[in-house]
């Protein structure tokens, strides 16, 4: 397999993930969860603040990812398009889509999990601090 396509096939898996980071909140968001953040509250509300603190957390791993993925598109087009791979011949687009979306998204949920995790708790500690 050619480098070239290697690394389009790359750039278009990657971006696939960060597509679904994207989506993820608006798939989703309950209409329960909806009606809980919709509902007026006239001090802290934790609903919210999870919410938003998600949204957080899935916008900056999928904005991360799709920079990545521009970044190998743009290698692509400045790349000869009869460069080699290091993958075997046998080794299949599929393969590589496959392997590409599940490296990234192990890579990737682990990430956006933490910085839920650490936003939630500044969050947390600020509500205290205000208290």
């Amino acid at each position: 397999m050619p480098l070239q396509i290697a690394l389009t096939v790359t750039a278009a898996s990657v971006g696939f993930v960060s597509a679904l980071f994207f989506c993820i909140g608006s798939i989703f968001n309950t209409p329960e969860s909806i009606l809980l953040q919709a509902t007026p509250f006239y001090d802290f509300s934790l609903p919210i603040a999870l919410s938003l603190s998600a949204e957080k957390a899935q916008y900056s791993v999928g904005a991360l990812l799709l920079v990545i993925s521009f970044g190998f598109q743009v290698i692509v087009a400045a790349m000869s398009p009869t460069k080699s791979s290091w993958l075997p011949q046998t080794f299949g687009h599929w393969r590589l889509v496959f392997l590409v979306i599940l490296l990234t998204s192990t890579i990737s949920i682990p990430i956006c999990y933490q910085l839920y995790q650490s936003t939630i708790a500044k969050v947390k500690a600020l509500q205290g601090e205000r208290k």
